[in-house]
């Protein structure tokens, strides 16, 4: 409260004074009131990061680090699959949770993936605090590293790779057995019912799952996602765009549009499928079910039958009834 509040609440003695009726409180009144100086609040802008190196959950990955390295900083490993000669672990420990991409069999670790970010010991960012304008943020450049930021602009994991080398693997707070189940789909003979928690996942790319099999050989996996439940409608943070408009395959779209995609759907440039694709035999067809949408929908509402004249039975009278019949009670 200002000055002035200060004051009327301090004159507990007023009654004591004869009250004039000449005198008049425009003194009181019109003593200026000078505002309290309290600037308009700020969005938060990040201090320029401190000197020293900036670490991944406290690992600065280089062609040196291996795995026994992370197993050393009192991390456990909660999920794993190998692959050949690469493989991809979930770890939580002391300093939040990892998952690394693994060369086999030297397990070293090629790829890193965490949820906070740290220079000399002193955690400078998390998955909470981080500003919005990560993507434009120039202090991260010089480390070469991302971050996977949502639709809503969160930032959901920070990841950097050893000469950019990383694959789309499940964010960290992906749900449990994510991280399997997003290397094994990729197996033609992994059948396995999951529930739609999985199969909706984001990846760190920032895309759904369903991105990854919309290839021409690769409709197999995606009938068997959609069928386990699969939005064929989710958008990817990045562009806002669904699977129609990442889509390159008329099988694949076709199959998309059977079970339940959109194309009428927007990016975030205002763009639907159609307007987007470079086949042309696929615009088509995007073109064609845009159309039969948009003009299927006010059918429905299109003859107003229920204004028309009221249909008479046979033999009643045509004519209104006159007054006199309902006058006398």
């Amino acid at each position: 409260r200002g000055g002035a509040g200060y004051y009327f609440g301090t004159q507990k003695k007023a009654p004591d004074i004869e009250p004039t009726p000449t005198t008049t409180p425009a003194v009181v009144e019109t003593t200026p009131v000078v505002p309290v100086a309290t600037p308009t609040p700020e969005v938060p802008v990040a201090a320029p990061l401190p000197p020293g190196e900036l670490l991944i959950n406290g690992f600065k990955l280089d062609d040196k680090m291996r795995e026994t390295d992370i197993f050393n900083a009192g991390y456990t490993m909660v999920a794993e699959y190998t692959d050949g000669d690469a493989g991809i672990a979930r770890y939580e420990g002391p300093n939040g949770k990892l998952i690394a991409t693994l060369k086999l069999p030297t397990r070293s670790v090629a790829a890193l993936q965490g949820d906070n970010l740290s220079i000399d010991g002193k955690v400078v960012a998390n998955l909470e605090t981080l500003p919005e304008s990560f993507a434009g943020d120039q202090r991260f450049s010089s480390y070469k590293l991302q971050a996977t930021i949502d639709a809503e602009g969160k930032v959901r994991a920070y990841y950097d790779a050893v000469e950019g080398i990383y694959l789309a693997e499940p964010l960290i707070d992906a749900p449990s057995g994510a991280l399997v189940f997003s290397r094994k789909v990729r197996d033609e003979n992994f059948f396995e019912s999951q529930t739609k928690e999985l199969v909706n996942m984001y990846l760190t790319d920032g895309n759904p799952l369903l991105f990854q099999f919309l290839g021409a050989n690769r409709t197999g996996r995606l009938q068997y996602l959609l069928d386990q439940g699969a939005d064929p409608n989710q958008k990817g943070w990045a562009t806002g765009g669904t699977a129609l408009h990442q889509c390159d395959n008329v099988t694949a779209a076709q199959l998309l549009l059977k079970l339940g995609a959109d194309p009428t759907i927007k990016n975030n440039e205002g763009k639907t499928p159609a307007e987007v694709v470079k086949l042309e035999e696929l615009r088509a067809l995007l073109e064609a079910k845009a159309g039969a949408a948009a003009t299927a929908t006010p059918a429905i509402s299109a003859t107003p039958a229920a204004t028309a004249s009221p249909a008479v039975p046979e033999g009643a009278e045509s004519t209104p009834p006159t007054p006199d019949a309902t006058a006398s009670p």
